[in-house]
């Protein structure tokens, strides 16, 4: 690692170890489908890239994965690194190209449940076809039945129809 505290392995069962300086096993990566071929770890310690069966795993020091970028069946990656303030990733491949990818994954699920719910908002307010525990989940109020004067037959509110 670029501290000198860390020190990553990775083993012919699939799974990527990392220690410290000490000797001590600190976190074990597992999940690989295929033998880890190479890692990296992020300029600023918290990540770390493996890479196995033309994938490239992204990982936080603790052991949980938090992206998978992968690659075409007819492309494998070689290599991959953080840019030096961990906002990219810079992956090399065997059809000689180098990819650049964003490493902005969410790792925090409650704000991941939020980015979604703001996301699907116009569709679980508007929509009659959307279920009312999908509307509950993100807050949104039920909707409203109508009751026409006449003959009490209800049925779902509709938003107004607006043409530009």
């Amino acid at each position: 690692s670029f501290d000198g505290q860390k020190l990553i392995t990775y083993h012919k069962n699939n799974t990527v170890k990392v220690w410290d300086m000490i000797g001590t096993l600190t976190t074990e990566l597992k999940g690989h489908r295929g033998v880890v071929s190479a890692n990296s770890l992020s300029a600023d310690g918290r990540k770390i890239i493996t890479i196995a069966d033309q994938t490239i795993w992204i990982w936080n020091t603790t052991g949980q994965l938090i992206g998978i970028i992968s690659s075409s069946r007819a492309t494998s990656f070689f290599g991959a690194n953080f840019s030096s303030d961990g906002s990219k990733i810079i992956a090399f491949s065997s059809d000689r190209k180098v990819r650049i990818y964003d490493n902005n994954f969410v790792t925090d699920y409650e704000q991941l449940w939020q980015i979604g719910c703001k996301k699907l908002q116009d569709y679980l307010t508007y929509n009659p076809n959307a279920k009312e525990e999908d509307r509950k989940m993100c807050g949104i109020e039920p909707r409203k039945k109508l009751t026409e004067k006449r003959g009490g037959d209800t049925s779902s509110a509709r938003p107004p129809l607006i043409l530009n």
